[in-house]
């Protein structure tokens, strides 16, 4: 397994102080006129580019010209040594000066996601009256934001670019990364990735003492933000899963829903006794090898989706910041395999 070297923390200051289409059709009704919401372009900042036509000899004066263009990055003391002897090392190691290239040669161009992410952010502004255009940024983190390679902040996303060079790179196997995560490491993902960590982040508040239905609620109204605002994507791309795992919980439904009623599991607050039904990995422990990961997730979107389409009157908005999971599981009259 390698060494990751991370991107220095001064990178991180402005921003990051704190811990931090293929497939079957969507399941969505079709696309929403959205001709009267004001098209703003998109425009990617590739910190990504930037960061490495900077002279090490000349660092800290190349540094101090590009922080203005790349504030959220470069937001921290570009006087400090120890700040500028790690972006140093950073900026000058093989291995990440490799990585860099490697997104170079795979995203040349980033016109199409840029398409892309003005439709989205346009669906995004009609559901979501008031709420900003997000700004985007691109770095590289040398394969060490798998667990976030999307970070929403300040209307600000940021996109670890190296973390999508897709399913075959090589350095992915070599770095350690589990291959259920590597298969969502490509281009396509991008996108529902930002969309989703814009929904957790700005729209769904945090809620302490989470159930299984709780967090089951919750992640199905970022699969449902997705709905909303890639209406075009697949169920697939959206959730991460392969056809054949989509298809096995269409088949299991109602066996997925049994089981957690039938094990008092919606209720419970004890996180360890719910987790495998919310967490990452390759299946469902309780099921078979068949099973994706995060059943209890698409459940819950099936749910919030039953929910939305029994309550039209309901807003986007006003689905989000419902925090009574109980009500939302009864007033969608979910009847699973159904």
């Amino acid at each position: 397994m390698k060494t990751i070297k991370t991107l220095p923390l001064l990178l991180l200051a402005a921003g990051l102080c704190f811990a931090f289409i293929a497939g079957c059709k969507s399941s969505t009704k079709g696309k929403v006129d959205v001709s009267d919401v004001k098209n703003i372009p998109v425009y990617i900042f590739r910190f990504d580019s930037a960061l490495f036509t900077v002279d090490p000899g000349n660092l800290q004066e190349q540094l101090k010209t590009l922080a203005p263009k790349f504030p959220f990055f470069l937001g921290g003391d570009l006087d400090d040594t120890l700040n500028l002897m790690q972006m140093h090392d950073f900026i000058t190691d093989p291995e990440v000066i490799q990585v860099s290239r490697y997104c170079q040669v795979l995203y040349p161009d980033l016109s199409g996601i840029e398409l892309a992410f003005t439709e989205a952010f346009r669906y995004y502004r009609h559901y979501f009256l008031g709420k900003p255009q997000p700004a985007v940024y691109t770095y590289v983190s040398n394969y060490a934001d798998v667990e976030f390679p999307v970070k929403y902040i300040d209307s600000t996303l940021i996109i670890a670019l190296d973390m999508y060079l897709g399913k075959k790179f090589k350095s992915y196997l070599e770095t350690g990364i589990p291959v259920y995560k590597i298969n969502r490491m490509s281009r396509e993902f991008i996108l529902p990735d930002c969309m989703k960590e814009i929904a957790s982040t700005d729209l769904i508040p945090d809620m302490d003492n989470k159930t299984l239905l709780d967090e089951m609620i919750r992640e199905g109204k970022k699969l449902y933000f997705a709905d909303l605002t890639l209406p075009a994507l697949s169920d697939e791309v959206k959730i991460g899963y392969t056809s054949s795992q989509l298809k096995w919980c269409f088949e299991n439904e109602e066996n997925i829903w049994i089981f957690m009623i039938e094990n008092k599991l919606l209720y419970s607050t004890y996180f360890q006794a719910f987790s495998k039904f919310v967490t990452d990995g390759p299946f469902t422990a309780d099921f078979s090898t068949e099973s994706p990961a995060k059943t209890g997730n698409w459940i819950g979107w099936q749910i919030v989706r039953a929910y939305m389409k029994n309550n039209p009157d309901v807003t986007p908005m006003q689905l989000m910041k419902n925090q009574d999971s109980q009500r939302i599981l009864t007033e969608a009259h979910y009847k699973p395999g159904k």
